[in-house]
């Protein structure tokens, strides 16, 4: 019964799908709807990959809401623009 239980406990752990802002590596690690995107800073014509996050892209701040109040739109690097957060807080 203690193995099922433990068994139970481990296929738990790694079935949850990352909230949005979560550092990810693959799109199958986030929930629905999202995506493992690059989050840049665009410095001049440099762009600087500072992480891959679950999130989704955008063409406006309204697009972000969803993600919630501390998510806008940012210009990332490549062509498309991303929902990124603006505080440290965990994002809802």
């Amino acid at each position: 019964m203690m193995r099922f239980a433990l068994l139970m406990i481990a296929v738990a752990c790694t079935s949850s799908k990352l909230t949005p802002g979560a550092q990810c590596s693959t799109s199958d690690q986030c929930e629905t709807g999202q995506s493992c995107l690059q989050i840049g800073e665009v410095l001049g014509p440099q762009c600087e990959v500072l992480a891959s996050v679950c999130t989704i892209t955008c063409g406006s701040d309204s697009d972000c809401s969803a993600l919630g109040s501390s998510f806008l739109c940012f210009e990332s690097c490549g062509s498309a623009m991303v929902c990124g957060a603006t505080d440290t807080a965990e994002p809802s």
